[in-house]
């Protein structure tokens, strides 16, 4: 008795899959640049962001592609499109989750030190346009303007969202442009078989 195949993943199961897998790209993409180190860790953590920011621009394509060829390419652009923002929401969430707890719990004073750290720069430059911001940001500081942990995740994930729908967009069109053609979509399938070694 030959085994029953498992049923296709919906676009919200793939995206629940791929979502995982973009909100840790999203939290390394934003930790990295923000981890105080010494200047010996500092070139590991620049080379860290940007391997990051490689994957995440090249993961939505894989994922998209992979679901679409096991769909059996019957997928609809709005349908790869759908995939990639949902990825992308949900992934949000665990960004914005990783920066909340990061901001609110891990590093609490975070955002007065780069507001300080803004600050000397500002004031450091003999331009007066700079000193005027530095004047600026220092009166957001003493009126108690900062922003919280939990309006900066709210923002976190509205540009996710909008970031991924961008990325997802491009990256839907490349996928139906170039799964098009039937030989491209063959050599796809047999990739991807099981049997293939």
């Amino acid at each position: 008795m030959n085994p029953v195949p498992p049923a296709p993943k919906t676009i919200f199961q793939r995206a629940a899959n791929d979502g995982l897998v973009i909100g840790t790209l999203l939290t390394a993409f934003w930790v990295m640049p923000n981890l105080s180190v010494s200047p010996e860790w500092s070139v590991l953590l620049v080379l860290g962001t940007f391997l990051s920011l490689a994957f995440l621009l090249i993961y939505p394509y894989r994922a998209l592609r992979n679901g679409y060829a096991k769909d059996g390419f019957g997928s609809r652009f709005s349908d790869l499109w759908s995939q990639g923002i949902a990825a992308f929401a949900l992934g949000g969430l665990l960004h914005a989750l990783a920066v909340y707890i990061a901001l609110r719990f891990v590093a609490p004073d975070f955002i007065i030190s780069r507001l300080d750290m803004a600050i000397d720069i500002f004031n450091s430059s003999s331009d007066p346009a700079f000193a005027e911001w530095a004047e600026i940001l220092g009166k957001m500081k003493t009126s108690g303007m900062m922003p919280t942990a939990a309006e900066i995740s709210a923002e976190m994930i509205t540009l996710d969202i909008f970031f991924g729908s961008c990325l997802s967009l491009l990256s839907s069109a490349a996928v139906k442009i170039i799964y098009s053609s039937p030989e491209r979509r063959r050599r796809l399938s047999e990739k991807m078989s099981p049997d293939a070694t």
